[in-house]
Parts: C-alpha cells; structure tokens; sequence
C-alpha cells in the first residue's frame, strides 16, 4: 500500500507541474505535493505491473478496455472533435456501444476483484448487473506465473 500511495502522491505532482507549466489556474488550497518515495516506486510503475506482482493479471484486460473509453487516448477523444477536427466541449457521436463496453469492463473488472475477495461478496451486485446488461460475461481465466 505505501508504494502505491507513493505512485499516487507522484501523480499528483506530475499533474501539479503540468498544470502550473499550462498557466492553469490554481486553486490556493491545492499544493505540490514532495517527491515520493518509496523502495517498490521503481519497481511497481503502473497498474500492469501491479497486476503481474499481486497474481492478478486478468484485472488488466478490462482496466485497459475501460481506460481506452475514460482517459485521454484516441478512441477517448474522439467523440470531442468536430468534423472539422475542431475540438468541442460536447460529445458529437453515439455513445450507446462506448457505454456497453465500459459495462462489460465493469463486470470483467469485478469478476477479477471478487475472486480474489475472501467469501467472494460481489456475486449478487455482478449478477444484477448481467442481468441489466442482459448478457453473461466471462472474465477471462487467470493464467499463474507458474502457468506460463
């Protein structure tokens, strides 16, 4: 947990020196937090590498699904830029299949969560939500590092 919070206090500092390097405005109660550190910061650099050291790499197929639809990256962008190439602060393009597969990284994402939950506690809430979504769907199976 300290490696992560150290990646997260890190973040947020590289956020905080790109927003000031932009002349965004910066609210006076926010500050630049110190640079973290931690022995594992080297080690455990990104989520892929947080899912190969915990066991649990089929958490990353619905992360990167999900993060393609919600962060800023091509397929993200897409849907804020006019026809002219012109970006706008609206989405233009439907969104009904981005919204479907942002559910099926969801359910995917909480499959992998609950198997590695004691008492496996998210089956009623992902069942409802395959219900929502009128479909059943399959995490893919987790291959061990002594599969490989």
């Amino acid at each position: 947990m300290a490696a992560v919070k150290a990646a997260g206090t890190e973040n947020r500092r590289k956020l905080f020196d790109h927003a000031h390097k932009a002349n965004w405005p910066i609210p006076p109660d926010i500050t630049r937090p110190e640079k973290a550190t931690h022995p594992l910061s080297g080690m455990i650099t990104n989520f892929a590498d947080l899912c190969i050291a915990y066991d649990a790499e089929t958490l990353y197929v619905p992360y990167r699904t999900l993060s393609a639809h919600v962060h800023p990256s091509p397929k993200g962008a897409e849907a804020y830029l006019g026809d002219d190439g012109t970006l706008i602060n609206h989405g233009t393009r439907p969104i009904h299949d981005h919204l479907v597969l942002t559910a099926i990284s969801l359910i995917m994402a909480a499959r992998a969560i609950n198997s590695l939950l004691a008492g496996h506690p998210l089956v009623e809430a992902i069942t409802h939500a395959q219900d929502q979504l009128g479909t059943t769907i399959e995490s893919p199976r987790l291959r061990r590092a002594s599969d490989r």
